[in-house]
Parts: C-alpha cells; structure tokens; sequence
C-alpha cells in the first residue's frame, strides 16, 4: 500500500525512493487468519477483554471517555473509528468487494464511532458490500452529528471532518466513484428513502455533474474538453453538448429484501440448552468420561448421535451400536422429563417483542430445530402459533451444518433463502444458514460466530431494524 502511494508521490530523488520502498517491503500488516482473514486492527486486539457496542447507552455513554476511565477503555476490544476500514477505502482498488465485506462485517460490530471520521468511511464501505441500509444510516450519523448532537459533544465545537465526511459519503459512496487505470470510473446508486440527487466534480480541467434518480444516472460536462470515463464500467465520451445516460444496476434495482426470520429454538427462544447438558453429563459421569460446558458447546445445533459420538472422544473403550443406541435413548428420556419444567415464562427476553415487530411489518417467521422433541418445547412454552413454520428434526434427513432445515423453512414460507434471516446461537448453525445462502445474526460470543453477519451479546437486542441493516 506504501509503494503504491510512493508511486504517486512522484518523490525527486531515486534514493528518497529506493528507501520508501524500503520501508514499504519490511512493513508488517497483520491479519486474522482463523477470522477469514480481515486485516489485524493491531497485534494485541483479539487479546483484550470481549466488549458488546450494543450495551453502551449512547444517551449515558458517549462520549466514552467521560464515563471511563482510560484504563478501562484500553483493555476492552471497542474501536474509537475504522482504522483497517479506511485503509481499504483509501486503497479501495486493492481489495476484492468479499475482503471488504468480511472486513466490514467483523470491525462495523466493534467500532463505537468515537471518532467524527468514523459514519461516513463506514457508510461508504458500507455502499461497496451492498449493505444500503446500513449505508444511509451511516450517511444520516455523518450528515446530523452536530444537529442532533449524536456524539453528546457538540457544545465543544462543530465536527467540521463529519461534514467533509457527508460529501465524500455522497460522492465515493452512493456516487460510486473511483479512479482505476487512470480514468474515472462512476457507478452510482440510491437510497431508497431519496427520489433523486446531483453532485459535481473537477477533474482534469473538467467540471463535470452527475445526476441520479430511481431509474437512471446521467453525466453532463459542465466545462472543459470532452473526456473518456467509464459509467458502471462501461467506457463513454462525455462531451460538452451530449450528456451520458445509464439504468441503474439491476443488481441494485433487484436487491433482495428482508422477508423472514427463521429462528433456531434452544439458545434463542428458550434456553433448553442445560437440560441437553444435564441429561448428557448425567450419562458420561456415569461412564467415568470427562464432559464440561466447553465440550458441551460443540454439542449445539448437532444431531443427538453426533452429540453421543462427540461425548466418546474420551471414553477409554469402544461402545457397541446396541449400548450408544441405549444411551441415546437414556438422554431422550432424562431431557424430556426435564422440559416438564418449561413454562411460558422461559421465552428468552427480547424474543416475544421481536415477533411482535415483525408481524406487524409482514416479516415471516419460522422454527428450525434440529431436536426432535421441538413440538415438545413449544408446546410447553404456548408459543407454537407465533411461528408460521415450524420444521424439526423429524422433517430432515440432515443436520447442521448442512443447510437443509433451513432451506426447508424458507421453501415452506415461500421466500427466497437470500431474503431470509438465520437468528442462531451455535457455530454449526450459522455455517448452515451460510451454505444455505441466508445472512444470520448469532446470539452469544462474537469471535465464536465470526462466520455471521452480525453478533448480538444478548436476544433482548433483537429488533427490525437491527434485521434491515443486513441489506
């Protein structure tokens, strides 16, 4: 990234720019590997304490440094503005738009906004990975910082960055504008809630305007000689008296929407989860294996055989087909005694005014559960008519991660899987809601379930528009 920038420069000397180059060649740029290979915020980020940005009150804590204490702040994992973000935007040519998404997708639930630089590089990246939602609430934080005081600090002084911010945000962002091999290259886009815009440009001696409305997109050269740019790729003149005209996308004029949320059942509607884990341990203490909550954890979203087969990792003999089939049995029973203790006080927080939200708005819901007692559960919990599908582990053949119980709901709800939401709280199952080609939000741990679009500490965040900002 150095040696490109060098390049530009157009440093005097040969030996000034034999040392940049220097430089540039035992610079160390970091990435996490196990986490898809995002750039490394720093050498020591994924060593400090686990932070969840949902929790922070932005009427009460922010801005952060008044209410914490600075040694606080630097041991948790938030993120003040997008350092690894900006990088890709300033080098935007040098990164595929996937690299850019899993970039986005693991710094944008980190990052706190401190910072009045921050909304308008998130709304732009934001615009790069098709996330339009999320792009234009980014681009109202940049654009009304100071008016609504977002950041509770604007008795201090106007955040003239945010303001430069908004215009690089309509510009490079919505306006789609970038430069690849030495000619400008515009491919703009909309908001949905705007029925046109126009921004101007200079560039090279031109003064050029771009104009952009539901359906199309048309540049006029205001002043200057004509000039060779490209529109949505496309090579065109644009000429002082003949303006260049182009449909939107139709990727962009046909981008899915949200239509359905399937929800996994333990974990995210209710917690059964220790029940599983006391009916297993109950039998593996019995057979003198080890078995704990962390072994427990690989357990989720697993069929009951596959659970079995994992607790025998440990075991110093060989089970028979007739004794794992026993014990197979032994745990159903102990589980279902235990679920006699449900109630419909054990719907998780957050989840029964979730469902509400969506109804009201038209969203579908589904169950997929891989149990095969989730009739059982919800039956126990009076909740089985808030779901317009419910699919079991009687229904497939297939177990997470692969995605047919998935697949399965959304063919029964009549959506497509991309217009569909996973809400999971195991590793397995967001794997299947990605093989299924569903975006997912995970309930638990972040770096656990790096794998989903968004990870939330708890289900009581769960919202609309939380399931919005994924498109």
């Amino acid at each position: 990234l150095l040696a490109a920038a060098v390049d530009r420069r157009g440093l005097d000397t040969a030996k000034e720019l034999a040392r940049w180059r220097q430089v540039a060649e035992k610079m160390h740029i970091p990435r996490y590997k196990q986490y898809g290979d995002v750039l490394a915020h720093n050498d020591l980020y994924l060593q400090l304490d686990p932070f969840a940005k949902e929790d922070l009150d932005r009427d009460l804590d922010i801005p952060i440094e008044r209410k914490w204490t600075i040694d606080w702040i630097w041991r948790k994992n938030l993120i003040k503005q997008p350092d690894a973000l900006l990088a890709m935007f300033l080098h935007r040519e040098r990164f595929s738009v996937e690299e850019k998404l899993r970039n986005y997708l693991f710094y944008e639930q980190r990052t706190i906004h401190g910072s009045s630089l921050s909304p308008s590089i998130h709304s732009i990246l934001a615009t790069e990975v098709g996330l339009h939602e999320q792009a234009y609430a980014y681009y109202l934080w940049a654009a009304r910082l100071d008016l609504d005081n977002f950041n509770n600090n604007t008795e201090e002084g106007l955040h003239i960055s945010s303001m430069a911010g908004t215009w690089l945000t309509i510009v490079y962002g919505f306006g789609g504008l970038t430069v690849q091999d030495d000619a400008l290259d515009i491919r703009p886009v909309i908001p949905a809630a705007w029925n046109a815009y126009s921004f101007k440009i200079n560039y090279r001696s031109r003064l050029i305007q771009v104009c952009v409305d539901k359906r199309e997109t048309v540049c006029h050269l205001l002043k200057g000689e004509p000039i060779e740019l490209k529109l949505y790729g496309r090579s065109v003149t644009l000429n002082p008296d003949q303006p260049c005209r182009a449909t939107l996308p139709k990727a962009f004029l046909e981008r899915p929407k949200p239509e359905a949320v399937i929800f996994d059942l333990d974990g995210v509607v209710t917690d059964t989860a220790r029940f599983h884990y006391l009916a297993w341990k109950e039998i593996a203490d019995r057979e003198g294996i080890h078995f704990d909550e962390t072994i427990n954890e690989r357990l989720k979203g697993v069929s009951r055989r596959r659970s079995l087969e994992i607790i025998l990792e440990r075991a110093d003999r060989t089970y028979t087909e007739a004794e794992m089939c026993a014990m197979e049995e032994e745990k159903n029973g102990r589980y279902i005694e235990m679920l006699n203790e449900l109630t419909a006080d054990d719907v998780l927080e957050g989840i029964r005014a979730f469902v509400d939200e969506l109804k009201a708005h038209h969203i579908k819901t589904a169950i997929f559960s891989a149990s095969r007692n989730t009739d059982r559960i919800l039956d126990r919990l009076g909740y089985r008519d808030a779901f317009d599908v419910v699919v079991t582990g009687n229904d497939v053949k297939q177990t997470k991660p692969d995605p047919e119980g998935f697949l399965l709901a959304a063919e029964k709800l009549g959506v497509k899987p991309e217009s569909a939401v996973v809400i999971e709280d195991a590793e397995a199952g967001v794997e299947a809601a990605a093989r299924a080609g569903m975006k997912s939000i995970g309930i638990g741990d972040k770096l656990l379930l790096h794998r989903a679009w968004y990870t939330l500490s708890h289900t009581q965040h769960l919202t609309l528009n939380r399931v919005r900002m994924l498109f």
